[in-house]
């Protein structure tokens, strides 16, 4: 659902730079990727966007405890420049460190319970410092459904 509704429903942007096509290419085959995404090109599914630097923003997430160095500040970086060129922003992911990095080692439930309710500090200072929305998947399905 999340996918199919991309040049449809909804646009992906990634950063200019590649990094993030590059990382997820390396979860599957080239052949397959390359299709996918030039068919995603082609029906306005997905767009290139020049990422913003925000240091001031990515210093507060690393006081809330993502982590420093990751890759991860990438989608960030993408997203904020999304929101200011459109707004607002929504980044979905599943990953803990967007939502509440310092719950990495809690159960299943309590994980589950912050990735759906959007309750972690990080979500919340990137909606309220940046308009980047963060939700997991099934959150937000189900607002757009």
């Amino acid at each position: 659902m999340l996918l199919t509704g991309l040049g449809a429903a909804d646009s992906a942007f990634l950063d200019a730079s590649r990094q993030i096509e590059s990382e997820w290419r390396a979860l599957c085959e080239p052949e397959w990727f390359d299709a996918w995404l030039g068919d995603l090109y082609l029906n306005g599914g997905v767009y290139n966007i020049l990422p913003h630097n925000c240091p001031v923003l990515a210093k507060g997430l690393f006081k809330l405890g993502f982590p420093v160095g990751s890759r991860d500040i990438w989608y960030i970086r993408t997203a904020h420049a999304v929101a200011v060129s459109y707004g607002a922003a929504y980044l979905i992911t599943e990953d803990i460190d967007f939502h509440e990095p310092s719950k990495k080692k809690t159960s299943a439930k309590e994980r589950s319970k912050i990735l759906a309710q959007g309750s972690g500090g990080v979500a919340k200072h990137l909606a309220k410092r940046a308009a980047v929305n963060v939700r997991c998947v099934s959150t937000y399905i189900s607002s757009v459904a």
